[in-house]
Order: structure tokens, then C-alpha cells, then sequence
């Protein structure tokens, strides 16, 4: 049983840092696989063989179609989507 006043985890921004990050602007820049992280469950990944991929793409500050409406990102959004210089593939 549950005693007191309950909890909540501290949501004020920036819960996580931000750091704009550091894409490749070429395919032939790695012979390894490179994955960076941009926020909420979204990641680019860069292959060695030249692909680049965009999986669970989220650039909005709302997870809702609608803008005012829906739950809010707790950070910033890393970078814009056309700030990413190549996707071959966007998996959802």
C-alpha cells in the first residue's frame, strides 16, 4: 500500500542533453557501421556499404497529428530532417 504523496519523475527540460550531431556528407567516409541517436526512438545509421537508413523517424514536437494537441518532447529536437544529408531507406 502506497503511503504519502506518490512521486513523479522531474520532466523539466532538458531532462537529456542535446548535441547537434555529426553526420557524414559523403558515403564514402566509413568503413565501419556508424549509428547515431536523434532523440525519442529515432536513428540513423550509417552503413559501411554506403546505405543510409532513418528508422522511427520523429521531428515533431508533438507525437500527434495535430500540433497542439498530443504528448510533448521533453528535449529539443537534435537537428532538422533536412539537415541529414542522405537516406536511402526510412524504416518505420
Amino acid at each position: 500500500m502506497l503511503t504519502g504523496k506518490m512521486k513523479w519523475p522531474d520532466t523539466t527540460p532538458p531532462t537529456v542533453p542535446v548535441i547537434k550531431p555529426t553526420l557524414l556528407p559523403s558515403r564514402d567516409l566509413t568503413t565501419t557501421l556508424r549509428a547515431t541517436w536523434l532523440g525519442h526512438a529515432c536513428d540513423y545509421v550509417e552503413f559501411p556499404t554506403g546505405l543510409r537508413g532513418l528508422f522511427d523517424p520523429f521531428f515533431e514536437d508533438r507525437g500527434s497529428p495535430f500540433s497542439l494537441m498530443g504528448p510533448k518532447r521533453y528535449t529539443e529536437i537534435p537537428c532538422q530532417l533536412s539537415e541529414i544529408p542522405i537516406v536511402d531507406v526510412v524504416v518505420m
